[in-house]
């Protein structure tokens, strides 16, 4: 019996370790002719349960993309390779 709880306690405990974080690569960033706005092109790598996918993000010139932005304007993936 305690040969099973050590094992769910490290199972448990490996999850974190074990899971990959999304990364983000900047492809693109353009401005309006005003240049009080920019779009940005971006992917985010995928793991085993996410695909990888493009995003279009508009945002304040000053804006910088970090690995938590998500399109607001368009989003698009391969579903896994069905696309």
């Amino acid at each position: 019996m305690r040969l099973f709880i050590l094992a769910i306690i490290l199972c448990a405990s490996s999850c974190d370790t074990l899971s990959t974080e999304c990364t983000t690569e900047l492809r693109a960033e353009v401005y309006n002719h005003a240049r009080d706005r920019k779009a940005i092109l971006f992917g985010v790598s995928g793991n085993a349960t996410v695909a990888d996918s493009w995003h279009v993000l508009v945002a304040k010139p000053g804006h910088t993309l970090d690995n938590n932005d998500k399109g607001n304007v368009f989003i698009a993936d391969s579903d896994h390779g069905k696309a």
